[in-house]
């Protein structure tokens, strides 16, 4: 069972013994607490403005599961900046990347399946119905990572070097700066970078959304 059919599950149960479900993606029916969800999220977004001061960064790249953290920073974004906003990458697992199917559909489509993956939080076939609007109006540009770029990317964060800090991250929190790696190692990417502005002085926000993990 992936992510997608436990949501399913958990649904049904909930409506069977009238408990009240919280959960970031939405679907047709339940849509309001999803919405206060990424309404919630943004508040990472005016911590990092108050961090970057006057000029946002050039680019922002951010992990995607269903969508929900990728939506609330697309639409922050839009409404913050409008038409000059910072360019806008997600990044996907291998194998689940429903947000870059969907925007090359036009519209939110299902993966007919998942593959495994280390990255377990963006395991996910289905874009959520609450977030699409704003990932289909402002993402401008979709990378997949493997399990390996993952690790490579952990193993980064946790040896930091030049005086950076030590950020101890799991495989789906790192999975933003294994998309930026990607993004500017692969040369088949070229033409993407130009699009973005992604240069040697170009200032990049990434996020980590998940500390070490056990398995």
């Amino acid at each position: 069972m992936g992510y997608d059919e436990a949501v399913r599950l958990m649904a049904d149960d909930a409506a069977q013994a009238g408990w009240t479900i919280v959960s970031d993606t939405g679907w047709d029916g339940y849509e309001t607490i999803p919405r206060w969800i990424m309404a919630g999220y943004t508040w990472i977004l005016d911590e990092a403005a108050s961090a970057w001061g006057p000029s946002p960064p050039d680019v922002v790249v951010v992990q995607a599961g269903v969508g929900s953290f990728a939506g609330a920073v697309a639409g922050w974004l839009d409404l913050t900046y409008g038409p000059e906003r910072p360019r806008l990458v997600v990044v996907e697992a291998h194998g689940s990347a429903c947000v870059a199917a969907s925007l090359a559909a036009g519209r939110r489509v299902t993966l007919e399946e998942v593959a495994p993956t280390t990255m377990a939080g963006l395991c996910c076939g289905e874009v959520s119905q609450t977030a699409w609007p704003a990932l289909a109006g402002c993402v401008d540009a979709c990378v997949t990572v493997s399990d390996a770029d993952a690790a490579d990317a952990v193993r980064r964060l946790g040896q930091a070097t030049g005086g950076d800090p030590i950020v101890a991250a799991g495989p789906s929190g790192a999975a933003g700066v294994a998309g930026l790696v990607v993004l500017v190692a692969d040369p088949t990417l070229a033409s993407t970078r130009a699009a973005l502005g992604l240069t040697r002085t170009a200032r990049v926000l990434v996020f980590n959304t998940e500390g070490p993990i056990d398995r």
